[in-house]
This record gives C-alpha cells, structure tokens and sequence, in this order.
C-alpha cells in the first residue's frame, strides 16, 4: 500500500507538470468564493429546515448562526491544514 508522503509526491508532481498549482492570489479568492457560497447554503438550508422542525426564527438569527459555522468552519480548516503542514514536515 502507498504511503501517504508517496501519493502527496506524486500528486505534486503532476500539479507543477500540468500547471494546476494555483498563486496566492487565486488561492485567497477561491477560500473567499468557499466561505461565501458557504454561508449562503447554510443560511438557505435553515430557512428550509428549521420550520419542518418547528423552529422559527427572524431571518438575521438565520445568518447569525451560519456566520458562526463559518468561522468555526475556518478555525477547523486552518487548523488541519497546519497539522498535515506538520505531519509533512516531519517526514521529510
């Protein structure tokens, strides 16, 4: 079985060959489009959700809640991308 630090370094390869790796720029762009996108879901699956539950809400509660799920949800991502940043580190 491949190791992981084995598939990383042969999916970095064909990034650099084929030119998928992406500038900061875009990267910062894509995580904003992510968070963006992300939040309106959130706030459009409640409206949707939380009255076959019976729970209504004014619809600022709606977006309250989503942004804490977006801010939770960067911390999270943030945090396991430093980790694995970690784990690759130590490998080398």
């Amino acid at each position: 079985m491949e190791t992981y630090r084995a598939i990383s370094g042969r999916l970095n390869g064909l990034e650099s060959v084929h030119g998928m790796s992406q500038s900061r720029g875009r990267s910062l762009a894509e995580a904003g489009c992510n968070v963006f996108v992300g939040f309106w879901l959130g706030v459009f699956v409640q409206v949707l959700i939380f009255p076959l539950y019976g729970i209504k809400i004014w619809f600022g509660h709606h977006m309250a809640i989503s942004l804490y799920f977006v801010v939770l949800g960067l911390f999270k991502s943030y945090l396991l991308r430093r980790a694995f940043n970690w784990g690759d580190e130590r490998t080398k």
